[in-house]
C-alpha cells in the first residue's frame, strides 16, 4: 500500500476546528442521537493479509449512508497515513435506525512500534476514526429532525467534503464524487489537482484549516461537462480558510450536491476539454 503521513498541525485544527463541529472523531457519547462505531483490526503477518471490521450502530433518528470505509495507521500523536491508491466504485450500503452493521475491509499494511491502526468511516451524518483500541467513537454532532432535511444533510456533506480536503484524504474525497463524474473522471486526475492546490500530507504547502456553509439553495441545476439536468441539486455557497498556521485568507466559493443513495455527491469540472488537459501522472507519494 502507498502510505504518506499527514502532518499533525493539520489534525489538529481539524480538531479543534469550529467549522468542523460534528466532523471530528470523538470519544465520549454526544447527548440524543447519534452514529457510534468501533474497529476490531487483525493486523498484516509475514504470511497473512489483515483485515479491519468496523461496526457501526446507527441512534440517529434517521437511516445514514456509509460511502467510504478505509483502514489507516497513525501514531502516538495522531498524524495518519493515508492510501493514495484509486479507490474505484465504492458501494454505499444504508444502516437503518437502530440497526448495526459490519463492514469488514483488507489491510495490506501494519503498524510499526508507537503506532496503531484506525479506520476512515465517511457516512452522511459525518466522519468516524474509531481507533484498533476497541474504544467506541461517537460523531460530536447531535442528530435529529434538522439533520434529516435535505438542508441538514446538504450542509453535512459540504462539511466533509472540506475536512477531506484539510486531511488531504484524496481517495475519500474521489469516493464522494457523483458517479457521473466518477465515469468520466480517473482517480488520477482528481488526485493530481489537490496535489497541485494543496500538496500531498507529508508536504509544506498552503492547505485547507476551516470550511463554513453560507448558504443552502435547492433548484434545477446542469453539469456543463456532460449536459445533464439534475432536478434536485443543492446549491452551496461556503467559506474556506485556506493558507499557513501562521497565516489564511478566507476564501468564498460554491459547489453543487445531488443526492445519491442517501449521500449528497459532488461534481468536479467545468468542460471535458479542461478535464483532460489535467495531468494524471503526477508523484502520489510510496
Amino acid at each position: 500500500m502507498n502510505r504518506v503521513r499527514l502532518m499533525v498541525f493539520a489534525l489538529i485544527v481539524g480538531l479543534i476546528g469550529s467549522g468542523f463541529t460534528g466532523l471530528a472523531p470523538a470519544t465520549a457519547q454526544s447527548s440524543g442521537p447519534t452514529v457510534t462505531a468501533t474497529a476490531d483490526c487483525v493486523l498484516v503477518t509475514q504470511v497473512d493479509e489483515g483485515s479491519i471490521d468496523v461496526t457501526i450502530d446507527n441512534e440517529a433518528g434517521l437511516p445514514i449512508a456509509v460511502s467510504y470505509v478505509e483502514p489507516f495507521i497513525t501514531g502516538q500523536a495522531f498524524s495518519p497515513e493515508w492510501s493514495m491508491e484509486d479507490p474505484g466504485q465504492t458501494r454505499t450500503r444504508t444502516v437503518e435506525d437502530g440497526d448495526r452493521l459490519t463492514f469488514t475491509v483488507t489491510w495490506n499494511d501494519r503498524p510499526r512500534q508507537g503506532e496503531i491502526g484506525a479506520a476512515l468511516v465517511v457516512t452522511s451524518a459525518g466522519i468516524l476514526m474509531p481507533m484498533c483500541d476497541g474504544r467506541e467513537v461517537s460523531l460530536n454532532r447531535p442528530l435529529g429532525s434538522d439533520a434529516a432535511s435535505d438542508e441538514g444533510l446538504a450542509t453535512i456533506a459540504a462539511q466533509t467534503i472540506g475536512a477531506l480536503e484539510m486531511w488531504r484524504a484524496y481517495p475519500a474525497l474521489y469516493a464522494l464524487l457523483h458517479p457521473d463524474a466518477q465515469a468520466l473522471i480517473p482517480f488520477e486526475t482528481i488526485a493530481c489537482w489537490y496535489a497541485d492546490q494543496f500538496g500531498l500530507p507529508s508536504a509544506w504547502k498552503d492547505g485547507v484549516f476551516q470550511t463554513t456553509v453560507i448558504d443552502v439553495t435547492f433548484n434545477p441545476w446542469t453539469w456543463s461537462v456532460t449536459g445533464k439536468e439534475y432536478p434536485d441539486a443543492a446549491a452551496i455557497t461556503y467559506e474556506q480558510q485556506i493558507g499557513t498556521m501562521a497565516s489564511t485568507d478566507t476564501i468564498e466559493s460554491s459547489m453543487h450536491l445531488v443526492p445519491v443513495n442517501g449521500q449528497y455527491r459532488w461534481f468536479f469540472g467545468s468542460s471535458q476539454n479542461d478535464i483532460n488537459a489535467l495531468p494524471t501522472n503526477c508523484d502520489l507519494g510510496s
